[in-house]
């Protein structure tokens, strides 16, 4: 039997998974308005799962500053929705991530979702890194990002310079230092 476009269009409106996208790009369309320029300039809403919404926030400063307003953003946010949401759970881990958290229960694990995730031939395969190419990339952001410090005069190791600055050198040697 063929049903009308408008019928599948408000089944699918109707659906709680639609309607948890609504919702949250309600949020993402209200966010600067409730929080303020300055702040919605180092936050952004991450992801809306059971009522609550992950912010991710640009540092613990702007994460510890939203958590003490908490209160006051979740209630103006709950008077521009027709769903309120419960809480707001800030974190700066999430600022740097491309991928957002799942934004509905029905999408949260793989278990819950109806249908495999299939990918198109034309994807190129996504290689999952192994523990050893996980590794070696840390590793070599690390070299990197140590390859430009001053080293310790005892040990010879790359150290920040506040350290240097503070003990003469690296965290390491003055803790062996304090404890012999």
């Amino acid at each position: 039997m063929l049903k009308s476009l408008n019928h599948i269009v408000e089944a699918l409106d109707n659906q709680q998974f639609w309607q948890g996208q609504q919702q949250f790009q309600q949020i993402r369309d209200c966010w600067a308005d409730v929080v303020g320029a300055d702040r919605a300039q180092q936050t952004r809403p991450h992801s809306l799962s059971r009522s609550i919404l992950y912010v991710a926030t640009s540092s613990s400063v702007w994460s510890q500053d939203l958590s003490l307003n908490c209160r006051s953003i979740l209630k103006q946010l709950n008077a521009r929705l027709s769903t309120p949401i419960e809480t707001i759970r800030f974190s700066p881990g999430w600022w740097y991530q491309e991928q957002t958290l799942p934004q509905t229960e029905e999408s949260e694990h793989p278990s819950l979702m109806d249908e495999p995730n299939v990918s198109s031939a034309a994807d190129p395969p996504v290689k999952k890194p192994t523990p050893q190419t996980a590794f070696a990339q840390w590793a070599a952001k690390i070299q990197a990002r140590s390859q430009n410090l001053p080293l310790c005069p005892q040990c010879h190791c790359p150290t920040p310079p506040g350290e240097l600055k503070r003990w003469h050198v690296c965290g390491l040697c003055a803790t062996k230092q304090w404890q012999g």
